[in-house]
């Protein structure tokens, strides 16, 4: 309503082609608007606009016919008929876009209220672009137009997420407001209470509360709603009985007015309900919850930001009070609530706000686990709700950021590919100035980073507009059950932090693994339980590594990790395992069977993907490009050690490693023999600008020095390492040490650098070096080192190791793979045949079993 009280144009003009009766009758339709008698109005402008539409001759003269599109926008608007009035404010734009003369106060006003209906929607992208769009205009006789712009980019970004953004356009929006806006004062009051900055959040709150009392009393819905603000950041602060007393007050003033202000009365006695269930006083919280979820759903509010809060809110304490039955059904209700998140915001997002906006969701579906797992017993049914979760939620991060990027390459638009080419570049940039220790180099890296975070808002912005037609299907299931044939089985494993619901309402230390299994025919997802998580993550993994690395007979391994899973997979043979936790550290394949004295490996056929998600994607085609890219045996440069080296990981300084200049080779004539393109590196050639100049191999194969450092606190130069993505990598030639290089690479292709690598034809990338499948291990995300980075960057499948590895055993390892599936087209099966061929050889699975492949 705002808008329709402040956009009143005086109407000027010639009568033109209309005639002075459709001009009467149009200004009968805009005095009907300005007095609020919106029906009547809406009524008026039906009975004149075909006329016009029929008399337009689209010169100025005319300008009554875009008048009376933007009146019947806002009167739509003022009737809550929102998809009515975008309509009519789109018919405004698009004559505007075909050059009819159009004021500036009715263009902007129109790409205004459009902003505000699509905020409402929840379709931020496009409502971000026509604020901006807004703005560009600055009609000064309409300056307070260019604060309501400023205050719904604070609103869009607030509900993305984007906190520091949202503060500093609602800071823009107040001043030019001179701060005598009080709901702009409260809204950065609420942004600084969510970035924890209470002191700058007090003083905001006191100054709005002070302008309401001297604009419009104390007494005013407006007032009541800052007192409900207030409210919140004093339970934020712990201050409970300042908080009540604040809601008492505002809902007080709200049951004076309760039909102008539902929503903000729901959302005080949701406040006041939270308060009680605080304190424990559980019969109490719920009997306002219910009081206050009423009104919700009689105000139809199901779809506002915080409605997943105020559920998470009520369930939680529903399951606290023992009322597990219904618990149930509200615990359903948020997890959907969740996923909608989820499908609505991510891709409006960039890399780092996506990370931190799954930071806030993610302990939401670890607290569902917890429940599920409570559940299971009387409703089974609960581990198909587990593992669609894990569908929807693991690696989305990866997923998603693979996702926009493939649309801004195939849209076929040359200034946003060359606009990406250029965010590319920067982010190289970034990844060598974070591990260089120069002083200019490090003050350039916050510069830097906010120029890369521009860039990818505005890219991801555009990208959004060829993602086509989004249907927000959510794989189930049920869908990857049809994949399986009648002896597979496909299991999801899920690591998760136990919540206790009861006594203090937050994670404990105790970490639990669940593995939820797929049957052909089974009508839910078998669970299995492993309860002594962290043990799994410290004694037995450290047991795993000893047995192999000193080659002891293991007898624990199978029984922590995987015989109950056994239990559950009775005669089935093929296995499709999604990794989670510890069990991204482990080679499931080497682990031995004490009772039939068997491997993994002989008893399953087991294929290690990203999520299961992955069997419901297409296959590499047969068409695809037989053009493959082959590194070895980088020259190290005059500081390297002369005795070569039978490990494929250390520190500098580098022994060289002449066993990947013949495995290179091998692989070589095999590819050849079978009609690939190849490009071979060997030596200074097997350089760091090498592979970043690749385009699109479909193998891309590197045997070289690997590393990763472990819980490193420093990078190679001794400068503070903040991102995971930097403490592994390929040792490759360094250009720098040698006589006559102008290049600027340093020889090192940390895995944050690999990320920007252009891989999308690459159905298999091969990493033939040391530790290659190591990293930062983080929960529902997988590992942070080469494996992601080069998953982001496009490969379907990756060939990685998990510890040190032997030159010339990998080297017969890698030859006996490309034989086999050259022949076959059959990687998992060509890569188990060559292990099992190894293992007849070496028969410890400290030879044979450092290699894993992973992917779709």
């Amino acid at each position: 309503m705002r808008l329709l009280l402040t956009i009143y144009v005086i109407t000027v003009f010639q009568l033109g082609a209309l005639g002075q009766a459709w001009h009467d009758k149009f200004q009968r339709a805009v005095t009907y608007s300005h007095k609020l008698q919106c029906a009547k109005a809406v009524s008026q402008f039906g009975l004149i606009m075909e006329d016009a539409k029929e008399a337009f001759q689209f010169d100025e003269q005319d300008t009554a016919y875009l008048q009376a599109l933007h009146y019947l926008g806002t009167c739509h608007q003022a009737m809550n008929n929102q998809a009515s009035a975008l309509k009519q404010y789109a018919l405004v734009l698009e004559l505007h876009e075909q050059g009819y003369a159009i004021a500036d106060s009715i263009h902007e006003n129109a790409l205004l209220q459009s902003t505000q209906i699509l905020v409402d929607e929840g379709k931020y992208t496009e409502a971000e672009s026509f604020a901006k769009r807004s703005l560009i205009l600055q009609n000064r006789d309409f300056a307070g137009n260019a604060a309501y712009a400023y205050k719904l980019l604070g609103e869009i970004n607030k509900n993305l997420g984007r906190l520091v953004d949202a503060g500093n356009y609602y800071q823009q929006a107040i001043n030019i407001t001179a701060r005598k806006d009080p709901g702009l004062l409260t809204a950065l009051a609420q942004i600084h209470v969510g970035l924890e900055q209470y002191d700058s959040a007090a003083i905001l709150f006191t100054e709005s509360l002070e302008v309401i009392k001297k604009t419009v009393g104390d007494s005013t819905m407006e007032f009541a709603r800052a007192l409900e603000s207030k409210a919140t950041y004093h339970i934020a602060r712990q201050q409970l009985p300042v908080a009540e007393e604040l809601l008492k007050q505002a809902i007080t003033i709200y049951d004076t007015k309760l039909g102008l202000a539902p929503k903000s009365y729901s959302g005080a006695i949701l406040n006041e309900a939270y308060i009680h269930r605080l304190r424990g006083d559980y019969d109490r919280a719920l009997e306002r919850f219910d009081v206050a979820f009423k009104g919700i759903r009689k105000s139809r509010l199901e779809n506002e930001p915080q409605y997943a809060t105020w559920i998470s809110r009520y369930l939680v304490t529903k399951i606290a009070a023992r009322q597990l039955d219904d618990a149930e059904r509200w615990v359903m209700m948020a997890k959907q609530n969740y996923v909608n998140q989820i499908l609505r915001f991510f891709p409006n997002l960039t890399e780092v706000e996506k990370e931190a906006f799954y930071a806030d969701i993610r302990w939401r579906f670890e607290a569902f686990n917890s429940f599920a797992i409570q559940r299971y017993e009387q409703n089974s049914a609960i581990a198909g709700v587990m593992y669609d979760n894990q569908l929807i939620s693991k690696a989305i991060l990866l997923n998603e950021s693979n996702k926009w990027k493939k649309r801004i390459l195939a849209s076929g638009d040359v200034q946003l590919i060359t606009q990406f080419a250029d965010w590319q570049q920067k982010k190289h940039l970034l990844g060598g100035y974070m591990r260089s220790s120069e002083t200019s180099a490090r003050n350039a890296i916050k510069t830097l980073e906010k120029e890369i975070a521009r860039m990818e808002k505005a890219l991801t912005s555009r990208s959004e507009l060829f993602a086509g037609n989004r249907s927000g299907k959510v794989p189930s299931w049920k869908e990857v059950q049809k994949t399986l044939g009648a002896n597979e089985a496909a299991i999801e494993i899920v690591r998760f932090r136990l919540f206790d619901f009861e006594l203090g309402n937050q994670f404990t230390d105790k970490v639990l693994y669940a593995a939820l299994v797929i049957l052909p025919k089974r009508k839910q997802p078998d669970l299995v339980l492993f309860e002594d998580g962290n043990d799994l993550e410290s004694k037995y993994l450290v047991n795993y590594r000893n047995s192999t690395l000193f080659e002891k007979t293991d007898s624990i391994s199978y029984l922590k990790y995987w015989k109950p899973l056994a239990e559950v997979l009775g005669e089935t043979k093929k296995v499709y395992v999604s990794n989670d936790g510890v069990y991204n550290q482990l080679n499931l394949n080497t682990i031995y069977n004490p009772t039939s004295g068997n491997y993994l490996i002989d008893e399953y056929d087991i294929v290690v993907v990203t999520n299961t998600k992955d069997l419901l994607e297409n296959k590499v085609k047969g068409d695809a490009n037989k053009y493959a890219v082959l590194l070895g045996n980088p020259d190290f440069g005059a500081d390297s050690l002369t005795t070569a080296s039978k490990e494929r990981g250390t520190r500098p300084p580098l022994s060289p490693l002449p066993g990947t200049r013949l495995e290179v080779q091998l692989i070589n004539d095999l590819l050849r023999d079978q009609g690939w393109e190849r490009d071979i590196y060997l030596g200074r050639r097997a350089a760091e600008d090498q592979i970043k100049k690749l385009f699109k191999p479909r193998i891309l194969h590197v045997a070289t020095h690997g590393f990763f450092q472990e819980g490193a606190t420093e990078d190679l130069d001794g400068t503070a390492a903040t991102n995971p993505l930097l403490n592994s990598g390929l040792y490759l030639s360094n250009p720098m040490k040698h006589v006559g290089s102008d290049s600027e690479e340093d020889g090192i292709l940390t895995a944050y650098e690999a990320m920007q690598l252009n891989l999308d034809d690459a159905e298999l990338v091969v990493l033939s070096a040391c530790e290659t499948g190591l990293g930062e291990v983080r929960n529902g995300e997988g590992v942070y080192g080469l494996q992601r980075a080069f998953k982001v960057a496009g490969a379907k499948n990756i060939v990685m190791s998990l510890w040190k590895v032997n030159d010339d055993v990998t080297q017969e390892l890698m030859v006996a793979f490309y034989k086999r599936w050259l022949n076959t087209n059959d990687k998992t099966s060509a890569f188990k045949a060559a292990q099992l061929e190894l293992r007849e050889k070496y028969e410890s699975p400290f030879f044979w079993g450092a290699f894993m492949m992973i992917g779709n």
